[in-house]
């Protein structure tokens, strides 16, 4: 919603223009998202954040752009794209690594030992991704914005809802007064009975809401249950706050000496 992302298809990069506006919620202009982009290129990614690259007035032959991807970067983008004859010429953009989007890949792949390796990836970069300080805010569709490197780590390539793990309180969803209130309650016409945050994450909802396919749920639960704790996530952010450094590697457990 933020960018207009596009290449050609055996390119092993994805080139990214920002939108000049957009109806994602909260959307305050290009600019906040150029400072993300550089704040995550200058962190240490540790393999969880793939890198982009900025180029300014990169040049193309017009005719190497599909119509309709043209013609939505001029109506979406028109201050980072100028056309000059034959040329197109892309003021501000940005290159990335290509990956496999991984709610693609769980709606194209069957082989449940493949799915499991996916969902179990999925789980450890998560972990990894608090260890080492940062949350996805939108964590209830990180299957949409993360991708699948050619490892089979699990790799964040859309930034818009990063930030750093203190900035989050971790919460429980409250019970209400007693049973009957619970029985009698419909959310849906009552309304929620509490209160939550903008940064808020309610650990016992999130499973619901993850995006783990039904047939990998059970699965997941056991490799990584934990994170629809409470405890693991106070645990985690204590330790970051204590200066823990936390190390990812970038290759599997088998290749490590």
């Amino acid at each position: 919603m933020a960018m207009v992302v596009f290449a050609p298809p055996t390119f092993p990069y994805v080139f990214k223009v920002i939108r000049d506006f957009s109806s994602k919620i909260g959307w305050t202009g290009p600019g906040r998202i150029m400072d993300l982009y550089r704040w995550v290129h200058e962190m240490n990614r540790g393999r969880l954040m793939l890198d982009a690259w900025i180029y300014r007035n990169l040049h193309f032959p017009r005719d190497a752009f599909a119509e309709p991807v043209l013609e939505e970067l001029m109506n979406s983008a028109p201050g980072s794209v100028r056309v000059d004859d034959e040329t197109v010429v892309l003021k501000h953009v940005y290159a990335q690594r290509r990956v496999r989007p991984l709610n693609t890949f769980f709606d194209e792949t069957s082989d449940a030992a493949l799915r499991e390796q996916a969902a179990d990836a999925l789980g450890f970069f998560i972990k990894d991704l608090g260890a080492m300080g940062f949350f996805f805010g939108d964590c209830y569709g990180l299957p949409f914005n993360t991708g699948l490197t050619h490892g089979f780590n699990v790799a964040l390539f859309d930034f818009d809802d990063l930030k750093p793990l203190q900035d989050y309180r971790f919460r429980e969803t409250p019970p209400l007064a007693n049973e009957q209130d619970e029985l009698m309650w419909n959310s849906e016409v009552d309304g929620p009975w509490f209160q939550v945050e903008e940064n808020d994450v309610l650990v016992d909802e999130w499973e619901r809401y993850l995006g783990i396919p039904p047939d990998l749920q059970d699965f997941f639960r056991q490799k990584h249950g934990d994170l629809f704790k409470l405890d693991y996530w106070l645990g985690v952010q204590e330790r970051v706050k204590s200066g823990e450094l936390h190390y990812v590697l970038p290759y599997p457990q088998e290749r490590r000496l």
